[in-house]
């Protein structure tokens, strides 16, 4: 079993916006940082871990003082609040690198499996030749091997 992934980033509320916001958004996150496998967020003493497989979007909006960053993932979504306005920009640039290096090694992971299917392919148009329902079967099957990989996601 592999350790844990150190944190690219953290942040968390500072001076006097972790008083504030603990009792006006006490349900709000207060602290998150990303590895490249995950965002964590810290609810008092319990972390939310949200794997980077399933995050959909993030969205930061600015106050007149501090920002607040959004995550939606699949199965809900979670604020920040209380994070100046550098940190939760820096959070968002954060996660989404993070998003993109992680959708990015997973793609590289499928070259290896839709190779075969876009060789076969290109073999059937040159010279023009006739397809029989086995080499469909085939190639059908490895793509969707591969589809169903990033469906998932």
């Amino acid at each position: 079993m592999e350790p844990p992934s150190r944190a690219a980033f953290e942040t968390r509320r500072t001076g006097l916006a972790s008083f504030l916001f603990a009792i006006l958004r006490p349900r709000d996150a207060k602290a998150a940082s990303v590895n490249d496998e995950t965002v964590r967020l810290m609810f008092g003493k319990l972390p939310v871990i949200v794997s980077l497989r399933d995050l959909e979007e993030v969205e930061v909006t600015d106050g007149l003082l501090w920002s607040r960053l959004r995550l939606r993932y699949s199965s809900g979504s979670t604020r920040i609040s209380g994070l100046s306005r550098k940190a939760a920009a820096e959070l968002a640039d954060a996660v989404e690198t993070a998003r993109h290096d992680w959708w990015q090694r997973l793609l590289a992971s499928l070259v290896d499996t839709l190779k075969p299917v876009h060789d076969r392919i290109a073999a059937l148009t040159d010279p023009t030749k006739y397809v029989t329902v086995a080499e469909i079967r085939d190639i059908e099957l490895n793509a969707q091997n591969a589809v169903n990989q990033v469906k998932r996601r």
